[in-house]
């Protein structure tokens, strides 16, 4: 079963978006480019990104993903060493496109 929605609220393809902050919510953006651009993003389980640019832009990340984001900053400051190495794994596992995959390192009880 995929995580995202059947069909996302707005389809962007092709478009260019200047200087503009944009709430991501459940759209789906192909082959975009953001200059200048605040991307916010809220948690919400179906934006879909497939092949755009980003020219200096940021995101943004508020309400559910906002707190998952102060989270790791807790336990990253918190929790010493240990707590850094939790934190740097678990990006580890995105630059690898790993998220979501069975961890084989820490199996279920």
């Amino acid at each position: 079963m995929s995580p995202f929605p059947a069909d996302p609220l707005m389809r962007h393809e092709g478009e260019v978006f200047t200087q503009e902050r944009i709430e991501l919510g459940d759209d789906e953006f192909r082959n975009c480019r953001f200059e200048s651009c605040r991307l916010v993003y809220d948690g919400s389980p179906g934006v879909r990104i497939v092949n755009c640019d980003f020219e200096e832009s940021r995101l943004e990340l508020t309400d559910e993903a906002g707190n998952t984001l102060s989270f790791l900053q807790n336990i990253f400051h918190g929790f010493g060493e240990d707590g850094r190495h939790v934190v740097e794994n678990f990006f580890d596992q995105i630059r690898e496109g790993k998220i979501g995959q069975p961890d084989t390192d820490f199996p279920d009880p």
